[in-house]
């Protein structure tokens, strides 16, 4: 286990909130502070600046800049600055969440109080694809996007390594950002059997869509493929919230082993970003649901079994839509008793 995961996995146990992406940012900038020369080369080939004898910052405050319409936010705090004689660049960082209401747009019009004169740069590093358009911010070299499979890659290919340059990218993969790699031959194999296993799938799935529709008021999304390539899931998403604001239910097949190392799991999933988060993930920890907490991207309440569990026999399938039917039931007397609760409801 690495520096990274030992100290993320003593964070996650002491505290109940893990704001990952504070971390990795600051995981990422301690690695970069290791090494001059690697500080000099992320900024010149990952953020593509020129220039050397850069420093790094993170969690720097600025005033907000006169354009900025929040009034109710007069200060932001960038999650990574770099700079030298004569550049300023901030870095945002998003892995879950995503970009704040005009976000960049404060950052563009921050970077122009702050040097006038020009020399200025803005970079957006995401976990998951999240297109800008860079005529947004200035003449259109100021902005680049870049994802966090590049960050990994370029550590992947660094050729003097450090015992931090080694292991960060090792931490990043095991988190679902490790390098952009080559198909292999296994992957060949295993790309002839998808089509079969998400037909499979989708069949459980459309024969449980009335009883969701049923249980969780809503008609479900139809991306179940877009899960399967941003969350490592294959299933029923709802497309609004289930009985408050900025909450959803996922009925399907989940595969991450980070969520369930017995994965893949049959799950029924609650997302919700309630007031009071505590007093939700107290009740569920008292019935015996899994809870995840993610902090400020919000919690959830699961209940989940390994597929496993159903061996290969006549009555697989109605075994595992019954599972889901009783689960989903389960999950919906939770959420409305949980509303019903004075501590959390109001």
């Amino acid at each position: 286990m690495s520096i990274f995961d030992r100290v993320f996995g003593l964070i996650r146990s002491n505290f109940d909130r893990t704001p990952f992406e504070d971390l990795t940012t600051e995981f990422l900038a301690g690695v970069l502070e290791s090494d001059q020369e690697l500080l000099n080369s992320f900024v010149n080939e990952l953020l593509q600046i020129a220039g050397s004898d850069y420093s790094v910052f993170t969690q720097k405050i600025y005033k907000a800049g006169e354009d900025v319409n929040d009034k109710n936010k007069p200060f932001r705090r960038i999650d990574m600055v770099f700079s030298n004689r004569d550049n300023l660049i901030f870095l945002e960082n998003k892995i879950e969440s995503e970009e704040g209401t005009d976000q960049l747009k404060a950052y563009y019009d921050i970077l122009k109080k702050e040097k006038p004169e020009g020399n200025y740069y803005l970079r957006y590093c995401t976990k998951y694809y999240d297109p800008k358009n860079p005529e947004d911010y200035g003449d259109g070299y100021i902005f680049l996007q870049l994802r966090w499979g590049q960050v990994a890659t370029f550590f992947h290919n660094c050729r003097e390594q450090n015992s931090l340059v080694r292991e960060f990218p090792l931490f990043l993969r095991r988190h679902g950002m490790g390098q952009i790699e080559s198909f292999k031959e296994e992957d060949r194999k295993t790309m002839q059997s998808v089509f079969t296993t998400l037909e499979k799938m989708h069949q459980s799935l459309e024969l449980i869509t009335h009883s969701f529709e049923k249980y969780f008021e809503d008609i479900p999304s139809k991306s179940w493929a877009e899960q399967l390539r941003i969350r490592n899931r294959y299933g029923i998403l709802s497309r609004h919230g289930i009985f408050i604001d900025k909450s959803s239910v996922f009925v399907g097949f989940c595969f991450d082993e980070h969520l369930n190392e017995e994965a893949p799991v049959l799950q029924v999933l609650w997302w919700c970003k309630p007031d009071n988060d505590s007093a939700i993930l107290d009740l569920a920890k008292q019935e015996k649901f899994k809870c995840y907490n993610w902090g400020t991207v919000g919690i959830g309440v699961s209940v989940e079994e390994p597929l496993s569990n159903f061996p290969d026999r006549e009555n697989q399938a109605t075994e595992i839509n019954r599972w889901f039917e009783t689960k989903m039931k389960m999950v919906n007397q939770f959420i409305a008793n949980s509303l019903k609760s004075p501590t959390i409801g109001n």
